[in-house]
């Protein structure tokens, strides 16, 4: 408890925490504040499971990018991350009619949709039924535990994801959407809970929690923390990302994890230097 209350003291500074949380050198700092990303493997608790932290420090206010995702469906396709579509609560079969697949994609999110703004994480697992490889429920309940950066800076923020939809946060904005990415000949279909959490005087977050894909993902968190840059212009983006894979626990995935890491490395790179010359823009 004294040190998460330690580490809530020092979260207004971000390259505190780049520090001492993510163990940046000194030097990765200096390219971080030249506006390079940064982007490195963290500690895992499975070997299902990876994690990937990374930042960069961005030009003009983190209230401009919060403002621009919070438009979900333009900020992906600004970012070329397929197609988009914002699903209303409590969600409608219209909604999921543009998904690029089959019906049984489009009835199954749905469902899950349904499932979700009703039950949370427990309804997800419900209807994902007892033949289901994992539960969602538990596999979520794990990432979040394994956060422990997340949940020492923003505690409610953890809170909310947890106990959603029973749960309620003051500042917080919240949507849910259907993503479509083209892979090879198919595309990755995800059902996303987005969360933009900007407590009073103190920095902005953006959480994507995964509750739903076609390929690969069980479950995932993807967190950023935007925080003023102390004494200077522009702002830190702090990006934290979960992934429990359960193709990934096997003892002959050993070079499909190393596939996957590298890829996931490679994408929070990306997304970073794209944030960078978005932003830079009139």
């Amino acid at each position: 408890m004294l040190a998460a209350a330690s580490l809530q003291q020092t979260a207004r500074n971000p390259e505190e925490i780049l520090t001492h949380q993510f163990q940046f050198s000194s030097a990765e700092i200096a390219q971080v504040n030249n506006g390079q990303p940064v982007v490195k493997m963290l500690g895992s608790g499975s070997r299902d499971e990876f994690a990937i932290g990374g930042a960069i420090r961005l030009p003009g206010t983190k209230e401009r990018l919060s403002n621009w995702v919070r438009n979900i469906e333009h900020f992906r396709s600004s970012a070329q991350l397929g197609v988009t579509q914002v699903v209303p609560i409590p969600p409608t079969a219209a909604a999921f009619a543009a998904i690029p697949a089959d019906d049984s994609v489009r009835n199954a999110l749905f469902g899950y949709a349904n499932a979700y703004t009703t039950g949370g994480n427990a309804g997800v697992a419900a209807f994902a039924g007892p033949q289901a490889p994992r539960s969602f429920d538990n596999d979520t309940r794990v990432l979040l535990q394994q956060a422990t950066t997340l949940s020492a800076l923003a505690p409610e923020l953890v809170a909310y994801l947890e106990g959603y939809p029973k749960t309620s946060l003051a500042g917080a904005d919240q949507q849910l959407y259907w993503s479509a990415m083209p892979a090879d000949a198919d595309s990755i279909v995800g059902l996303h809970h987005l969360v933009v959490y900007h407590p009073a005087g103190r920095e902005v977050w953006i959480a994507d929690k995964t509750i739903h894909a076609t390929r690969d993902i069980d479950a995932g968190i993807v967190a950023i923390g935007l925080y003023d840059a102390p004494g200077g212009a522009g702002f830190y983006a702090i990006a934290g990302s979960r992934v429990k894979a359960s193709k990934l626990g096997g003892m002959a995935a050993t070079l499909l994890r190393r596939q996957v890491e590298r890829s996931g490395l490679d994408t929070v790179e990306t997304y970073l230097e794209w944030l960078r010359d978005s932003l830079a823009q009139p």
